[in-house]
């Protein structure tokens, strides 16, 4: 299968983007072995990758390295990929994350007390069709739901009443 990622970042003089993932192809994990991708236009990073139809899923992420040494890593967990059943083309179109500027509100005394939400949704599984949506969103109490809404029938023609949760 044809992996194609894109991320836009804006750089430094001296440093480029690199991704890294479980995949042997992405460094097998090893950030000392990611791959730097081609930086096209003015922020637009791109990398193409052929992986084995066999690979079902793997994790990844991407790092800034200066030609100094130093190594920036994104915030937050890596990304998962998972393999469709008869895709054979992916292209793929991510944003950095950054560290956010809300930080403080994910330490443990906001999420774990202030914000504790008990026992949470079950994570969703994969399905033919369908696009699960993640979002962080640490300042949603524990009596509040987040719902999306946006301009099509599906998303309730930004009709807020039939948003759906």
């Amino acid at each position: 299968m044809k992996l194609t990622f894109n991320v836009n970042y804006h750089t430094n003089w001296g440093e480029s983007v690199h991704i890294v993932g479980s995949a042997e192809e992405l460094g097998g994990g090893d950030f000392s072995k990611s791959v730097k991708m081609s930086l096209t236009g003015d922020q637009h990073w791109i990398f193409e990758v052929e992986l084995p139809d066999s690979l079902a899923e793997f994790d990844y992420s991407y790092i800034v390295k200066n030609e100094n040494g130093f190594i920036k890593n994104e915030w937050g967990h890596q990304r998962k990929f998972i393999r469709g059943r008869a895709a054979k083309v992916y292209n793929i179109y991510d944003r950095w994350q950054d560290q956010p500027a809300d930080k403080p509100l994910y330490s443990s005394a906001i999420v774990d007390c202030l914000n504790y939400r008990g026992q949470r949704d079950k994570r969703l599984g994969l399905r033919t069709g369908f696009i699960n949506i993640t979002i962080d969103a640490p300042m949603v109490g524990p009596k509040d739901v987040l719902a999306i809404c946006g301009g099509c029938p599906a998303l309730g023609d930004w009709d807020s009443s039939k948003a759906i949760l």
